[in-house]
């Protein structure tokens, strides 16, 4: 009677931890918050310009990123434009975007509250290098006759190729072919002992949960150390890429000031792990000589500007409002 008394307790106990976890990973799959197989948000488009690729959608309202991303009829993050006031225009990649943040608290919103007399246009796009910038500027910025332009420079913008929309409208980077999902689990730590874990990364929902939570603060923790270090021995480490495609990147720049407006401000914006000391004073140099005033926000921030608590790159709300603070004093208008 013992030893069955003591089975039906086992039991008892083994199913009620495979029902609270098998619950948990049923609300993770039913509501959306871990989707298993590869996915892009319903945000992108796919674009008849080769330069361009993807854009956003217009007159959307979608959730992406923790977020809801609500689009124009231009597929610009903002409101419709407002003709009766000049037009300011930022474009770039996630950073101009605003990864992570709701409308009203991206880098545009917070000028547009600054800058009541003009209209301001959220034209970055996730994901988007100087090429696409420069091409969608051509198409869809300069018929438009902005009064002023604001780039802003993140330090993956030197990778001239183009990520691509497939059959099922998930983004894919240059290069990619369909091929078996390889699992890739915990490798540290306690989680990294569990059995199963191939298994539970290939088809557990709660444990990408997990997973992610993890990575991410490894990756901060390893982010800061290096900060520290490069702040230290004010040392940056200067990255074959970027003396490779300087060159790519200054003739996509020259087509793009061709066709800018005189007001223009090139924005460089602090990377999170490493201060690229050398670096920026030949960008400097390159956006001068094509008619930009230069801001670089490491002068304001080095590079320890407050992150999504989430995300270890993109700026947070708070680091959005002081971005373009610093921006709006720089422009002068």
């Amino acid at each position: 009677m013992v030893l069955r008394a003591f089975a039906v307790n086992v039991g008892l106990l083994c199913g009620t931890v495979l029902l609270f976890f098998g619950g948990i990973e049923s609300v993770l799959r039913l509501t959306g918050l871990v989707i298993m197989q590869d996915y892009t948000p319903p945000i992108y488009e796919r674009s008849d310009n080769p330069d361009i690729s993807y854009r956003l959608k217009p007159n959307i309202r979608e959730r992406a990123f923790r977020n809801t991303i609500a689009t124009n009829g231009l597929g610009f993050r903002s409101p419709e434009i407002d003709t009766t006031k000049p037009l300011l225009v930022v474009l770039g990649d996630s950073i101009a975007f605003g990864y992570g943040v709701a409308n009203n608290e991206t880098l545009s919103a917070n000028l547009q509250t600054l800058l009541p007399s003009y209209d301001i246009q959220n034209a970055g796009v996730p994901g988007y290098n100087i090429r696409q910038e420069a091409a969608l500027y051509k198409e869809s910025i300069a018929p438009l006759d902005p009064k002023a332009l604001i780039l802003v420079l993140y330090w993956n913008d030197f990778d001239r190729s183009l990520s691509w929309l497939d059959e099922k409208n998930v983004l894919r980077p240059k290069g990619w072919v369909p091929q078996e999902k390889q699992c890739d689990p915990i490798k540290r730590g306690l989680l990294g002992r569990i059995p199963g874990r191939c298994f539970l990364d290939l088809h557990s929902a709660l444990y990408r949960i997990v997973k992610g939570f993890v990575n991410t603060r490894s990756a901060t923790q390893e982010r800061d150390a290096k900060r520290r270090e490069e702040v230290a021995t004010n040392n940056s480490e200067e990255t074959n890429m970027f003396v490779q495609d300087l060159a790519a990147y200054e003739h996509e720049l020259s087509l793009l000031s061709s066709r800018a407006p005189q007001e223009r401000l090139f924005v460089m914006w602090p990377d999170a792990t490493d201060l690229h000391s050398d670096e920026r004073k030949e960008l400097a140099r390159i956006a001068k000589k094509n008619g930009f005033a230069v801001l670089d926000l490491y002068d304001h921030f080095g590079n320890t500007m407050e992150t999504l608590d989430w995300d270890y790159i993109h700026p947070s709300p708070a680091a959005l409002v002081q971005a373009a603070t610093i921006i709006h004093d720089a422009l002068g208008l």
